[in-house]
């Protein structure tokens, strides 16, 4: 009996070794890659980042009358540079746009996530203002920039199917499967569940 367990035991270390080497190997290999990949980023020049995909805030539709801080918020991002970046990287935006464009590609990112807060807030305030319709024009604009805020479509979606509206749901499931967020799965899931 003696002798069965420590040959049980003998085997048990051997192939656990060698699962670990081979599991420090392939970390190895992956995080040579990334830093690869990061020397090659940092040595890009600057880009033109005239061409990229600027978002607008279409003030002039929204009502702006609540005087709430979300309102004040929208006003000072509208005159502010936006893009979302949801889904890229450091070393994506580096690769894409050079090391020196940094900077100023996270205050575009980050003034895109201020303006996703920004929009949830104040459609949820026109909510609770009994102003439906003009949440949804908020909420529906919210989308079209592929805010990717969980509230922000199932609220829409909730409208939607509280006005009879239940076909405009697969155009919301077809924007939101173009996320590239985290949150795309529970947003595609609580969507889903209205037309199941």
């Amino acid at each position: 009996m003696f002798p069965f367990f420590t040959t049980f035991a003998v085997l048990f270390i051997i192939v656990f070794t060698i699962g670990s080497r081979k599991n420090t190997a392939e970390q190895e290999k992956v995080q040579e890659a990334y830093w690869q990949r990061e020397r090659e980023a940092n040595n890009v020049r600057k880009q033109d980042l005239s061409k990229l995909n600027y978002i607008n805030i279409p003030l002039q539709d929204f009502p702006m009358d609540l005087h709430a801080d979300c309102e004040i918020t929208l006003r000072e991002l509208s005159e502010k540079k936006i893009v979302n970046l949801t889904g890229y990287s450091n070393t994506d935006l580096k690769l894409e746009y050079g090391v020196a464009n940094l900077e100023t590609l996270s205050e575009y990112d980050s003034n895109f996530a201020t303006l996703v807060t920004a929009l949830a807030d104040y459609s949820r305030l026109l909510l609770e203002a009994n102003r439906t319709d003009d949440a949804k024009k908020v909420l529906e604009y919210a989308v079209s920039v592929q805010a990717d805020s969980i509230y922000i479509y199932t609220t829409l979606a909730q409208i939607y199917h509280n006005s009879g509206e239940d076909d405009k749901i697969a155009d919301l499931i077809t924007s939101a499967e173009d996320l590239k967020s985290i949150s795309k799965i529970t947003i595609l899931e609580n969507l889903n569940s209205y037309t199941a």
